[in-house]
């Protein structure tokens, strides 16, 4: 500017300037659609703990139910299977794995998310901090940070 302000007019060639000194690139938006993910939950006791977490669940896309499209709690195993399309969660998939482990920890139950149910497109993007935490626990699962 203040050499266009002394008269002069400049451009700037980007391809000039140093990586370092560029601002970092975003990781791409995945648009992968419906992803099916397990979460170990423990402290549930009974069939109405089971009904608050999967209520929980629901309730965790920003877009309410919209965003979660299956959720199938086992009791006795305590084991969850959800389902949900980022698209209508309204979040990157990353994020929104994370928010939904939050909301079942958030409704008084621990929950770890299983690793091995991570869709392989999403091991590469390292956005979050459920993945992020997978490569610090390793093993069969990670605690997603709250």
């Amino acid at each position: 500017e203040s050499i266009e302000d002394a008269g002069y007019e400049a451009t700037l060639d980007k391809s000039t300037i140093p990586a370092s000194f560029r601002p970092p690139k975003k990781p791409k938006s995945l648009d992968i659609g419906p992803i099916q993910i397990g979460i170990f939950i423990s402290g549930m006791t009974c069939s109405m703990c089971v009904k608050s977490a999967t209520n929980a669940i629901k309730m965790s896309s920003p877009n309410g139910e919209d965003g979660i499209d299956d959720v199938k709690i086992n009791l006795s195993t305590e084991y969850a299977l959800v389902t949900f399309d980022p698209r209508r969660f309204g979040k990157e998939p990353n994020e929104a794995i994370d928010i939904i482990v939050e909301s079942i920890e958030d409704a008084g139950y621990d929950a770890t998310l299983d690793k091995s149910t991570i869709p392989a497109a999403l091991r590469d993007v390292k956005t979050t901090d459920s993945l992020d935490s997978m490569e610090k626990n390793g093993g069969g699962g990670a605690t997603a940070a709250r």
